[in-house]
Parts: C-alpha cells; structure tokens; sequence
C-alpha cells in the first residue's frame, strides 16, 4: 500500500505527499517542538542589589541587568531537550530531592565571567555549606544516564546580576569590585527545585516552569 500524506489545498481537494517526504516532514516536526530547558531554583530578588545597580558602573547602560522578577540560579543546563525525555528527568530531581534536606544560602560578593577585566557577565556569588554543589553533582549523575553530558567546566554558584554588551571603563569595574565584592546581600531557604524551559521572544527570553521538586523538610 502506497504511503501518503493528505494536505489541504483549498475547498475539498488537496495534493498527495510521498512516503519518503511524509517522514520527513514528521522528523522536521519533532525537532521544532524540542524545548531549550535548564534546572534551576527560583531567587527571592536581595533588595540590597539596587544599590549596585545605581553605581556608577551602570550609568552609561553598557550592563544590562538581569530581570529581577525571573531571576535564578542554574544547577544544569540541558540545551535542546525532546519533550518525551521530561518525565524522567522529572523523576531524577524527585529523587535527588527527597534525599537533601532544606537549607540556606548567602547571597555575597560579586564577580565577572569570563574575568573582571573583561566582562560579559556580572554575577552575585551563592554560598552555603556544600548543598548546592551536591545537588549539581547528583542531577549530573542522572542526567548522564539519560543522555545529557556534564558541564566541562567546574560548577560555579551564582546569579546573573548583569549582563554586558560594551566596553566598561576600567576605573568604573575597579570601584565596583572593590566596593562590592565583600559585601552580603542576604540570605534564603531553599526548598525547591524547578525544571524549566526558555523562549527567546523579541522582548527577551521567557520562562516557564515544567516541574517542580519539594526538597526534604
């Protein structure tokens, strides 16, 4: 039996598509409906960060600060991912979190990738006693299973403050690092772990939460 695909054509007639071009037309589909996703928990915005952001550093809008309503810290990037791969990873970070407990951070400090002198990101640093870090490690684990190959560099914990599109004067970066690199912005429980995915629209990227994991009380 000849194998073929009806598409519309205006009224009751339409046109037959071959076999070969029908698969082809559903491997195409299958690869845009793949979603760009990342594992993430959500950050209660410092209030303490909009004195950095009136520093002289960002008066000439060359860093572009990060949007405060949707602002996170990422655990696991996973790029492209198939839709139909969500529910084990969904699976992975229930598990993962049933065995952490709740704990806290410190918002402190701030630094710059992919250095001070030349930067593209400015980050605030994430501190705590080792849980973030871990909770990194063991997502990797199980996201290697499922395909996913782990970050070649080094986990780093932290939150996008700004992001910089030209050159910043250096005596501006010095004064910023200096008056701000010890600084504490405060503190958070973390008690949840999302799975999101990100839409790049022309106002910026858009995210959306998939799934979420409940740490251990």
């Amino acid at each position: 039996m000849r194998h073929t695909l009806i598409l519309a054509k205006g009224g009751t007639g339409g046109f037959t598509v071959p076999r070969c071009a029908t698969a082809l037309l559903i491997l195409l589909c299958g690869i845009f409906i793949w979603m760009r996703e990342f594992i993430a928990f959500e950050v209660e915005y410092p209030a303490a960060l909009d004195e950095i952001l009136k520093s002289e550093a960002f008066s000439d809008r060359c860093a572009k600060p990060a949007g405060r309503d949707d602002m996170h810290l990422t655990l696991n990037f996973l790029g492209e991912v198939d839709p139909s791969v969500n529910q084990a990873i969904a699976g992975a970070m229930d598990d993962i979190c049933r065995v952490v407990s709740r704990y806290r951070v410190e918002y402190r400090g701030i630094g710059a990738f992919p250095s001070r002198n030349r930067p593209s990101v400015i980050w605030v640093g994430v501190t705590d006693s080792g849980e973030t870090s871990k909770i990194n490690a063991l997502l990797s684990e199980r996201l290697s299973i499922l395909g996913f190959p782990a970050e070649a560099r080094p986990f780093h914990p932290h939150i996008t403050l700004a992001r910089v599109k030209c050159r910043l004067g250096e005596g501006k970066l010095e004064r910023l690092f200096r008056d701000w690199e010890e600084k504490s912005f405060g503190f958070q429980e973390i008690r949840e772990v999302f799975l999101k995915k990100s839409e790049l629209t022309p106002q910026g990227a858009v995210h959306t939460s998939l799934h979420v994991s409940r740490l251990r009380t």
